[in-house]
């Protein structure tokens, strides 16, 4: 019979060719969030980790393979797929409130997320890079979870009113979301999310 994995057993460790896949990940989410897509190079991305730039292109193929991971990975949501379809405006405007402060490395990788699709504007590659990530991502979990009519457009809009809050709040610094009362915040933003999730 084959051998199983005991109970409980621990996780084999990465090998070094996911450490170093891993690396070069971070610090291209790091580079292109701070100086855009087009002004980072995969050489710069290669001196960042201390690797040879051909390095990169093995694991990943070219700049722009690079890039799409990055964005997927930058804009993921679990917690779009999860919670009860009447408390989905509660749940998606506490989480996006006050849930990523409750941990410094969240909030820091939120805020890279953020930097990314600013940045990217100003690129045509990036920029449909990113749409399509912010569709796969966001939009259609978020449809996924709705019913009646036009579920696609209510879930855009649902993705507007959650990245524009994070937006306006972490990376523009707008006082009264940044310094506002959180419970007050969540109630309106709920309320906001919530009638489009119900169609009303």
């Amino acid at each position: 019979m084959p051998k199983t994995a005991a109970a409980g057993a621990r996780p084999k460790p990465p090998t070094k060719g996911e450490r170093t896949r891993s690396e070069i990940l971070k610090a291209a989410t790091r580079l292109f969030a701070a100086k855009g897509y087009d002004a980072t190079g995969v050489r710069q991305i290669g001196e960042a980790v201390g690797v040879n730039p051909a390095l990169i292109n093995l694991y990943f193929g070219s700049k722009g393979d690079l890039f799409r991971e990055v964005a997927s990975q930058a804009l993921a949501g679990a917690e779009l797929r999860q919670g009860s379809v009447d408390q989905l405006g509660e749940q998606w405007a506490r989480f996006t409130v006050q849930g990523v402060s409750a941990r410094q490395a969240r909030l820091k990788a939120s805020n890279q997320s953020l930097q990314l699709l600013i940045r990217s504007a100003a690129s045509p590659v990036a920029a449909a890079t990113v749409r399509r990530a912010i569709g796969e991502q966001i939009v259609d979990p978020i449809a996924s979870r709705l019913s009646g009519d036009r579920t696609q457009e209510r879930a855009a809009l649902i993705a507007t009113y959650l990245l524009g809050f994070s937006l306006m709040q972490r990376v523009i610094g707008v006082d009264a979301l940044a310094k506002g009362d959180h419970e007050t915040l969540i109630r309106h933003l709920a309320e906001a999310v919530q009638n489009c999730v119900d169609d009303r």
